[in-house]
């Protein structure tokens, strides 16, 4: 696209990157298309697919998908920066129910009665970070 722009927005360059684009999604899907120069020295590029994200090597070495902290998940970064402060790594959010007893605890709740709610499925928690059925054992 940056050439289209650069030519003026030349129905031939828009042609021919499209020629090109299908001439890759021909030749080996959409993978294809990385693959295909465009005579020129330029190469199409496409995400295909969401999978394909967090693995991308141009938004990793731009550090617009960052690692949370302590962890090899990726996140996207914040576009907002302060001159002067240094960003803080993202924090992997908490799991269901992790800050559950505390908060029941802060409100007043004593350890027998959070224990029974949660006995009777009034209170759900994970420690995977996998989203329970509020009630199940699972």
């Amino acid at each position: 696209m940056t050439r289209v722009c650069q030519e003026g927005g030349s129905i031939d360059a828009l042609a021919r990157t499209d020629r090109i684009a299908r001439q890759g999604v021909r030749e080996g899907g959409s993978r294809g298309i990385a693959q295909a120069p465009d005579g020129k020295g330029d190469r199409v590029d496409v995400v295909a697919t969401p999978e394909d994200i967090p693995s991308d090597q141009q938004l990793i070495d731009n550090d617009i998908l960052i690692p949370f902290a302590g962890s090899e998940t990726r996140t996207i970064n914040s576009p907002i920066a302060l001159r002067g402060a240094d960003k803080v790594q993202p924090r992997m959010p908490p799991s269901v129910g992790q800050h559950s007893d505390e908060v029941l605890k802060e409100a007043g709740f004593d350890a027998a009665t959070i224990a029974q709610m949660r006995a009777v499925g009034a209170i759900g928690w994970s420690n995977d970070n996998v989203f329970p059925v509020i009630g199940s054992d699972a």
